[in-house]
């Protein structure tokens, strides 16, 4: 059974501890070829560009025993060449069914799906831009405990031509489609292209076991059969279109509040956020749909020492670049989270929602980049932000809020989509993009770099510092922090596209 770390620990029980996962690998540019397969058992990962001829591909799955407890994220299978995969399969109990296997059919299947009653184990996966040729049997599982996949761009071609294998057939996998799912959750699927007929031994390109919710796209276009308009991407909805390419990097930091065992945690380095007020503390909630998240009051904040998160304190300087996501459902605007110190002069990179300054729409995105640290030139405030237009507050369920910077424009989003203001303009600029640096009002660009000896802030969600008036006031938690709740929450060294920004909100569990 499982148990939470707080509970009594009894004989027999399964406990799983992230931190002593291993975890940060990247697998590209090799050619494989064997009757074996990638097995996958670590977390926080890319495999790309390979050439992967296999009897199983490529398997995500932990091989533990029944009833052990385990878990693997953030993974991404991106523009890989799979072929003949199935050729030498015919093992009707295998635990890994297809050219690409996601989490478990076996016996573990119902114990990774029950883990603590929340979130899955096989968590954020992204299969983007694959191609499938000559696969014998089914080219992709998806099993128990996966949650937050997304199958994007893939095509598949040669379909089911000579032969269909039959592993998994003891757990009811069936061989002759395409697409098998079972025991999984949140799953979206968008341009994926069956290239020509489906092969003579096939049935259909999907199908569907026990226990799967929440899938959106399986039966797009692309499966009706399958070539010509009605097959190709062009058919298929737009907003994840070319998503996740292949040069998405992996965050640099990442919070997952929905994870069981750590969800105070960041999942790329393992620093955690830590109440700033223990008698007033943050709540971790969950929601009658399971959602997990971190619940702020205004005026409550979770922080972490800037020492301790060197790869958010150091994105600073004239060529710095940025963006900042956040999964959100908000009561009122304000500070989302960012390095941003107002009262001490030491401001870098915000997300904020309205309504503030030149943002004036409530609950509207806000991306905040300081060149200075301090006001705007001649100014007493920070005025350099794009500013979103819709607002997020009427909005019964999760949003995507994102900022990105590259270094010439600011932009804000929602859902991956650029939330363009249109007709309002600020010193002659629009309000999203936001030019910056846009001379003369905003002469510099880049994200500011304390010197040594100068104030620097931590990293924060909820609430930064601020002095009122700006130049001499007591230093104190802003009035207008953030009232919500927050489900996830990454950054990002570079500006990700529209696209990519798309994928990353889909993979963090958000619908399209």
């Amino acid at each position: 059974g499982w148990a939470r770390a707080t509970d009594p620990v009894g004989v027999g029980t399964s406990l799983y501890a992230p931190s002593r996962q291993c975890g940060g690998f990247v697998l590209v540019n090799n050619t494989f070829s064997s009757s074996g397969r990638i097995l996958i058992k670590a977390s926080n990962g890319l495999v790309a560009n390979n050439t992967v001829t296999s009897a199983k591909a490529i398997s995500l799955n932990p091989e533990l025993p029944f009833g052990a407890a385990a878990a693997i994220a953030n993974i991404t299978l991106a523009h890989n060449t799979i072929t003949l995969a199935g050729g030498h399969e015919d093992m009707a109990y295998s635990d890994c069914a297809g050219a690409v296997a996601l989490g478990s059919v076996g016996p573990a299947s119902q114990t990774f799906r029950n883990l603590s009653s929340g979130p899955a184990v096989f968590r954020n996966i992204s299969v983007v831009g694959n191609a499938f040729i000559s696969t014998h049997g089914v080219n992709l599982v998806v099993a128990g405990g996966a949650a937050g996949v997304v199958v994007a761009g893939n095509t598949f071609s040669k379909t089911f031509e000579t032969r269909v294998g039959s592993s998994g057939a003891d757990y009811g996998v069936r061989q002759e489609v395409l697409v098998w799912l079972q025991g999984c959750a949140n799953v979206t699927f968008v341009d994926n292209t069956v290239v020509g007929p489906l092969g003579p031994l096939a049935t259909n390109c999907s199908a569907t076991g026990p226990g799967v919710t929440g899938v959106v796209g399986l039966d797009g276009p692309w499966c009706r059969c399958c070539s010509g308009p009605e097959g190709s991407a062009a058919a298929a909805g737009p907003a994840l279109r070319a998503a996740a390419a292949l040069d998405a990097p992996l965050p640099v930091a990442r919070w997952d509040f929905g994870a069981a065992s750590t969800p105070l945690c960041d999942t790329v380095s393992g620093a955690c956020l830590v109440q700033h007020n223990s008698s007033w503390p943050v709540r971790l909630v969950r929601d009658a749909g399971g959602d997990q998240s971190v619940a702020f009051a205004r005026g409550q904040r979770l922080e972490i020492p800037r020492a301790s998160v060197p790869s958010l304190a150091n994105i600073s300087g004239p060529t710095a670049a940025v963006t900042v996501v956040a999964v959100v459902r908000p009561l009122l605007g304000g500070f989302v989270g960012g390095v941003w110190d107002e009262a001490d002069a030491a401001r870098q990179y915000a997300l904020y929602l309205g309504p503030m300054a030149r943002c004036s729409v409530a609950g509207g995105v806000v991306g905040h980049i300081s060149a200075e640290g301090g006001g705007s030139p001649n100014q007493p405030y920070c005025e350099s932000a794009a500013c979103g237009s819709t607002s997020l507050l009427a909005r019964a369920g999760w949003t995507c809020a994102a900022s990105t910077y590259d270094g010439l424009s600011i932009r804000a989003y929602v859902n991956g989509t650029l939330d363009n203001h249109g007709d309002n303009h600020y010193n002659g600029t629009t309000l999203n993009p936001f030019a910056y640096p846009n001379p003369p009002t905003f002469p510099n660009g880049g994200i500011f770099t304390p010197q040594p000896g100068h104030p620097a802030a931590d990293f924060a969600l909820g609430s930064n510092y601020v002095r009122h008036p700006p130049a001499s006031g007591i230093r104190k938690l802003t009035r207008v922090g953030f009232s919500g709740e927050i489900k996830g929450f990454a950054v990002w060294r570079t500006a990700l596209s529209a696209a990519q920004l798309a994928a990353a909100c889909a993979q963090m569990s958000m619908p399209e």
